[in-house]
């Protein structure tokens, strides 16, 4: 109190802050001049050091990439020269062969083989000679034989080779009317009457792109045709990829109008476009190293062509150095070509800057290893000079026991200061005794002005909360029936207590604040949350009215900081004005943050308020027109108590109106983060926090008793943990407590702990939706209404989206204990509802019936799963009724184990039942992971049907088969056989429903689809396959390409006249067995294509060889036996491949 005396004096001088302010920014601390001068000496050295070492790094760097750029370009130079040079050896050495009659050109099958042993010695794509009648001959890529009829213009023909070069097989028409005059290559040659290059030109399939070396060949001056040499240009793809540049560096060839040649990139140099090949421009690289290397070189000199030697330059890329060297290339035969290495710096720079960073660290640590030192001899000079001026401070604060630091100093200056110092603070302390016990007395009538008020609190609203609780139970009949005049009368003394009780509240809440004794218990408030319960309260006040009550609050608000009781106090205040003087239209309520704080703004359609009026409705006992008193009741305070309270919590308020329009009520409340500047004063020792105004509070001695103990150890609580904690490994059942008081999760945790329950916590609405979405598996929610960022109303909303009362049971939990927030609970979906303070026994009670009719519940879906239920659109399996179905076109799936029979009878029963079970076990879910659902179980089979059409079929197919090579592993570790199982899909229109009796039903599925999947499913066998699908499957497949499968047969199988295409999927075999099917897929295709055209001995060559390859192709070898059948038996006249079967 002495202190607060003390602060309280009046300043005895004229000078103002800013005078003040300007005098303590002349002042520097000792200690800030024994310091900064000796820092800024060490940080400029270090400063200067970086930056010197810095640019001799990048110095080192430039001649290291110079050096560098200028090797690789000579290394592919040299290639270049060595590669492009073969071509015309070869036509030079044949032409010096025709001249000295080692060849004859006219002998084309002479021709054909002298190419064909050149090719196999040489490195090229084709050798072949044109003559002047326009005939071809050649050796092509992969051993083929290219000739013309006729040795002219004619049919262009491509012959298998023999080990020989000659031609052997029935040739293949490649073009008709093939004209070698008309080629590029022939034109170039013929042209130039010398050796030349043809343009880059591209293969018409796309395999290769490539250049032709071509020589013209003459007898007595007279033109006999052209020799060529075809050359890949892959090749020096292929060598640019093996030379490193650095790390991300980057080499090309480029022709002088731009078009790639090749380059160390991984894209092709040509692409499809349409039904032509084009090349690739070197500005439309995907890499940007060549694309804006390309770029920067026509910027530089205007055009390729206009670049005439080396070149080494220096370019940036998004701000970063790029070094690059261009170099000419040409041949005497006329090539001319570009060079282009690039190199980023920052493949050179990175270890240079780990290296800086490293060095910065450590002048970093020396730099503060010297201000420390800087800090202990500056406070070991200025120590007693800051003692005293802390002493000083101290003494202001009313610490007089500070005088005790101030002690003799070494320094005989600072020893005489401390001493008139300490005889001026003694007389000090005299004096402000007497002033403190004047102060006490003062206190002491002021604390008993408090009591009194408390006390006349509650004994005002004692009686009257008896006085309404009577009237209303009467009302209600407690007492027997009463006449409607006594009804009347009752419900007259009912509404007359509640006007009065809100008035004590107002006039209660007035004292306080006109004599500062409320102290808020601020903390994190969710707005909407809050809203949303105001307003759910505030319904019943419309009455009649045509009136809509509007959150417009944004969820994701920030929480504000505030006394959560008042800030209710202030809505209901707020809304319930509005409400009154609002006949029709809406009251809607939005906020907005703007810097650091919340402006919530309440807006109605009502009578509105005079411009003259703003400002006075916010005074005490002050309406905006005594008629509105008349009219619409009231005292005035409301407003005022508001604008105090929202004053007290940092924030300010104000009204826009109109009249005949309404009005807009908006005030501002500090967000969580911001500083709050908190109001308090001296804390009452009654009725610590005042309940609301408009709730009816009915409080027994065990709930106070509760409450005084919550109070009394709200700051010794043990933080409870929001997550997952495993109470007991015997417990079977989790439940998921969601509270946003740490208090009420701690007694909740401990109340269940004891009962060996486990329990999972969250600490608002969304983080406990975010725990059941991470697939935590949930028995029973407790939940909390009053939450931040999402109200338990909404909660329960949310959850009830996907899991159903009965399959996931919510107890509501809380505070809130009218009739009206019960019915609500109930109305989003709430199984049940408790109010707090709860009895233990009570809670547990409830939890134990909901969590046994849940599960309950949920055994019953063993037998009929919720999926069927949701699918025959049933809300339980009491609803279900035999006959009830869906008929609609889905995917079927049936699935067998294999020789299932054989492997029972080395079991005994017993571990039949354990195989099966374990199997079904490890399989089962796989369908309900893939949105199906298991019809029925068939011994060791099942039959399952996916409502979202094929691609989930497949895909639990596919799954089905990876578990049970998972189990098979387990299976051999143990010394047992691998099991084998046959899967069928099949797609089509279906009937699933119940089946069965009035005493004993079961879901089934009925159709001729349903048939034909058993049998496809049998067919897997057969074939010697895992997965089978139908061509009516794979029809719906929405992204078929994205599966391995290859074509299995057509059949007709027993039962059905009409035949069925069957596919087998691979992805879910082997991997072993399914690259072996791969490796054979194109012989198998083959094989195929020839068995249904009839053509059985080139079948049986592509069979034996798949069989070559993987002996244990069941379906290869079953398509060899029918091959064999039929050259014995002969091919029936109506033969087209389709394969009756004769067993299911």
């Amino acid at each position: 109190m002495v202190a607060e005396k003390f602060e309280n004096q009046p300043a005895n001088d004229d000078r103002g802050f800013l005078d003040k302010l300007a005098g303590l920014r002349n002042r520097i601390p000792l200690r800030t001049v024994l310091i900064v001068p000796f820092v800024l000496q060490i940080f400029g050295t270090v400063a200067l050091v970086e930056y010197f070492s810095f640019k001799n790094s990048q110095e080192a760097v430039s001649d290291i990439v110079s050096q560098l750029r200028s090797e690789i370009s000579s290394r592919i130079d040299l290639h270049l020269r060595d590669y492009l040079e073969t071509p015309h050896l070869i036509n030079q050495n044949n032409l010096k062969s025709y001249q000295i009659n080692l060849i004859d050109i006219n002998n084309q099958d002479n021709l054909a083989r002298y190419f064909w042993k050149q090719k196999q010695v040489f490195d090229v794509n084709a050798v072949y000679f044109g003559n002047q009648r326009g005939g071809y001959v050649g050796a092509e890529p992969e051993n083929k034989i290219a000739i013309t009829r006729d040795f002219s213009v004619g049919d262009f023909l491509f012959y298998d080779s023999d080990n020989k070069g000659s031609k052997v097989g029935t040739p293949k028409l490649v073009k008709k009317n093939y004209n070698s005059l008309e080629r590029p290559w022939y034109k170039a040659a013929a042209a130039k009457k010398s050796s030349t290059w043809s343009n880059i030109y591209t293969y018409s399939d796309g395999t290769d792109i490539a250049i032709a070396a071509a020589t013209p060949v003459y007898k007595n001056n007279e033109l006999q045709g052209v020799l060529s040499v075809d050359l890949s240009l892959n090749q020096i793809n292929s060598f640019l990829r093996k030379i490193k540049v650095g790390k991300s560096g980057r080499t090309f060839i480029v022709e002088r109008d731009g078009f790639l040649v090749a380059s160390s990139t991984n894209e092709d140099t040509y692409s499809k476009q349409g039904n032509e090949f084009k090349r690739l421009a070197a500005t439309r690289s995907h890499y940007p190293l060549v694309s804006k290397s390309t770029e920067f070189l026509q910027n530089r000199f205007g055009s390729l062509k206009n670049i005439k030697k080396t070149q080494q330059l220096e370019f940036k890329i998004k701000g970063k150095r790029q070094y690059l060297q261009v170099t000419t290339f040409n041949d005497k035969y006329g090539l001319d070509w570009l060079i282009v290495v690039v190199i980023p710096e920052a493949d050179f720079m990175a270890q240079i800057h780990d290296n800086q960073r490293n060095a910065f660290l450590l002048s970093l640590f020396a730099l503060i290893i010297a201000i420390i030192i800087g800090i202990l001899t500056a406070r070991r000079i200025s120590q007693p000079i800051l003692r005293l001026n802390q002493a000083v401070k101290d003494i202001t604060e009313g610490k007089w026991e500070a005088t005790d630091s101030v002690k003799d100093s070494r320094i005989s200056e600072v020893s005489e200061l401390a001493t008139s110092f300490n005889s001026m603070a003694h007389q000090l302390h005299q004096s402000f005794e007497t002033l403190e016990e004047k102060n006490e007395e003062l206190q002491r009538l002021d604390k008993l002005k408090d009591e009194f008020l408390a006390n006349t609190s509650h004994e005002l609203r004692t009686p009257l909360n008896g006085m309404i609780g009577i009237a209303e139970s009467m009302i209600d009949g407690a007492t027997g029936e009463i006449t409607p005049l006594q009804q009347k009368n009752l419900l007259m003394i009912a509404n007359s207590g509640h006007r009065l009780l809100e008035l004590v509240n107002d006039i209660l809440d007035f004292a306080k604040l006109k004599n500062q004794s409320i102290e808020l218990q601020q903390k994190p408030v969710g707005i909407y949350s809050l809203v949303d319960v105001v307003l759910a309260f505030s319904q019943s006040l419309i009455g009649s009215k045509d009136l809509k009550l509007i959150n417009s609050v944004p969820s994701n608000l920030p929480l504000a900081y505030a006394d959560e009781h008042r800030l209710e106090q202030i809505f209901f205040n707020i809304i319930g004005n509005s409400i009154k003087f609002t006949e029709s239209g809406k009251v809607e309520v939005s906020a907005t943050e703007d810097q650091k704080q919340l402006t919530i703004t309440i807006s109605d359609t009502g009578i509105g308020i005079p411009p003259e009026k703003h400002e006075k409705i916010f005074e005490s006992f002050e309406q905006a027109d005594g008629s509105t008193a008349r009219e619409y009741g009231g005292t005035g305070l409301g407003l005022a108590v508001t604008k105090q309270l929202l004053e007290l919590h940092g924030g300010q308020i104000w009204v826009e109106s109109e009249v005949g329009k309404g009005s807009k009520f908006s005030f501002t409340l500090p967000v969580v983060d911001s500083k709050v500047q908190s109001q308090k004063v001296q804390p009452e020792k009654k009725n610590k926090q005042e309940p609301n105004q408009r709730r009816k509070l009915k409080l027994s001695k065990k709930t106070v008793k509760v409450n005084k103990t919550e109070a009394n150890n709200s700051n010794h609580a043990v933080p409870v943990s929001n997550r997952k904690e495993k109470i007991s490994r015997n417990s079977k059942y989790n439940i998921l407590i969601v509270d946003d008081e740490p208090v009420n999760l701690q007694v909740l945790n401990n109340h269940l702990s004891l009962q060996k329950y486990r329990v999972v916590q969250a600490m608002n609405g969304l983080e406990a939706l975010e725990i059941l979405e991470n697939g935590e598996k949930v028995d029973l929610i407790l939940l909390d209404i009053m939450m931040p960022k999402m109200s338990g109303y909404k909660v329960c909303a949310k959850l009830r989206e996907k899991y159903p009362a009965h399959q996931l049971p919510v107890v509501m939990l809380t505070a809130k204990n009218q009739v009206t927030n019960i019915v609500t609970g109930f109305k989003f979906g709430a199984n049940d509802y408790l109010t707090k303070p709860f009895q233990k026994e009570e809670l547990l009670t409830r939890i134990k019936s909901h969590i046994k009719l849940s599960q309950t519940s949920k055994s019953y879906g063993r037998f009929v799963p919720h999926e069927y239920l949701k699918f025959l659109s049933k809300e339980s399996i009491i609803d279900v009724e035999l006959g009830d179905h869906v008929s609609k076109e889905m995917a079927v799936m049936f699935s067998d184990i294999r020789s299932f029979t054989t492997l029972s009878e080395s079991m005994t029963p017993q571990e039949n039942f354990d195989f099966v079970n374990n199997y079904l076990r490890q399989v089962s879910p796989v369908i309900r992971d893939n949105t199906g659902f298991i019809v029925k179980y068939l011994g060791d089979g099942m039959m399952a049907v996916f409502p979202k059409g094929a691609d989930d079929a497949v895909a639990a197919g596919i799954g089905k088969l990876k578990k049970v090579e998972e189990q098979n592993i387990q299976r051999i570790e143990q010394g047992l056989l691998p099991i084998k199982v046959g899967i069928g899909v099949h797609f089509g229109h279906m009937m699933v429903g119940m089946v069965g009796e009035t005493a004993r039903m079961q879901g089934d599925a009925f159709s001729d689809n349903v048939n034909l999947t058993a049998r496809l499913e049998s067919l897997t066998k057969f074939y010697g396959v895992s997965l089978v699908i139908s061509e009516q499957a794979l029809e719906h497949l929405s992204n078929p390409e994205k599966y391995q499968m290859r074509f299995l047969d057509r059949v007709i199988v027993k039962g059905r006249s009409e035949p069925i295409a069957i596919y087998e999927i691979l992805d879910g075999e082997l991997a072993e067995i399914r690259d072996l099917k791969l490796q054979t897929l194109s012989d198998f295709e083959n094989g195929l294509e020839n068995y249904r055209c009839g053509d059985c001995d080139k079948a049986k060559q592509y069979f034996e060889k798949v069989l070559a390859v993987n002996k244990e192709d069941k379906a290869a070898a079953l398509y060899l036996e029918r091959v064999e059948e039929l050259q014995c038996n002969g091919i029936p006249e109506d033969w087209s491949g389709v394969w009756a079967m004769t067993k299911k």
